[in-house]
């Protein structure tokens, strides 16, 4: 998962403060799913896109590296299988 970011603000509002929580509890969730997240800010993206590029390419290839190294790739991070995904229009609502 890559998600982009704004740049900090000096000072947090509320409004803020709830996004960075929502963000965080997103990014626990994936992270309990067996996903990686990596953010780049809106500037890398706009003004060193090779740099994010060659970045993420990176994260990729260590990603590849750890999963060949797992005993299967179908494991989710707590070492349970997952269930498979639900045909399109069929999975549960949240």
């Amino acid at each position: 998962m890559v998600k982009y970011e704004r740049p900090p603000r000096a000072t947090a509002n509320a409004r803020t403060m709830r996004r960075e929580q929502t963000d965080a509890e997103r990014d626990q969730w994936l992270t309990n799913e067996g996903y990686v997240v990596v953010r780049y800010s809106n500037v890398d993206i706009l003004k060193n896109p090779d740099g994010v590029l060659s970045d993420l390419s990176s994260q990729l290839e260590e990603r590849r590296r750890v999963l060949d190294r797992s005993p299967s790739p179908g494991l989710g991070s707590q070492g349970s299988p997952r269930p498979p995904s639900p045909p399109e229009g069929r999975g549960k609502e949240v």
